[in-house]
Parts: C-alpha cells; sequence; structure tokens
C-alpha cells in the first residue's frame, strides 16, 4: 500500500464514524440512431459510501454554483475505487429517502491517489 492509499482508508473511517451511509445513483445515456433519441437509465450502485454533510460559507464556491438549496458533502473514495466508479456531476446521492443532485465535484486527490469527493449536492 502506498501513503495515500493508506490515507483513503483513514478517511474512510472518521467519514464512517462522524458521517452517515448513502447510496451513489449514477445515470447514463444511451443514443439510439434508429430513433434519433437519448434514453437516459438511472442505476444504483451496490456500494454504500460514508458521507459527511459539511456547513459551508458563500465564499467557498463561485457565487453562479451556490444555490439556497445547495449543501455540501464529503465522500468517502475508498468503496468507489473498490468497486471501479467515478462519480461525475450528473449523479445523484441517496441518504435515508432524500435524493440529492450532485451539482459539483471536486476530487481530493494528491499524487493522483482519490482519498476523498467534496460536493455540492442540491435537494
Amino acid at each position: 500500500m502506498t501513503f495515500y492509499s493508506d490515507m483513503r482508508n483513514v478517511a474512510l473511517s472518521i467519514l464512517a464514524e462522524f458521517g452517515q451511509p448513502g447510496t451513489l445513483r449514477s445515470s447514463s445515456s444511451v443514443y439510439s440512431p434508429s430513433t434519433g433519441e437519448s434514453v437516459q437509465t438511472d442505476t444504483d450502485t451496490v456500494v454504500t459510501l460514508a458521507l459527511l454533510p459539511l456547513p459551508r460559507g458563500r465564499d467557498e464556491y463561485a457565487p453562479s454554483l451556490v444555490q439556497m438549496s445547495t449543501n455540501a458533502i464529503i465522500m468517502s473514495a475508498n468503496e468507489l475505487a473498490t468497486a471501479g466508479v467515478r462519480p461525475s456531476a450528473n449523479d445523484k446521492i441517496l441518504i435515508g429517502s432524500k435524493v440529492y443532485d450532485i451539482t459539483h465535484l471536486t476530487a481530493i486527490e494528491p499524487a493522483g491517489t482519490v482519498v476523498a469527493y467534496k460536493m455540492l449536492v442540491a435537494n
């Protein structure tokens, strides 16, 4: 294991202890040349994630990205790396019965190893 892989495990244990479980729902679209339409499908990953909702200030992100219903969340990357999944800004996060749309996503990746993801979500 490398140093940053170990840090990914440390981040997972901290987020699991102080955060809450959630699920990543990724959406993908398939283009059909015969109909000329794109069909979007949602698939739940089978990975339970450790998530930590955060308070944030208005200056943390560009003002055009900040909305009143936007929250910040840190998500562990350990389970996603094991499953070979990388989240995108079109995906959704499920926490309990609430569904949040990921509006902005930043990977915390020192030396190219993703340790965690910080994201803005809208409900």
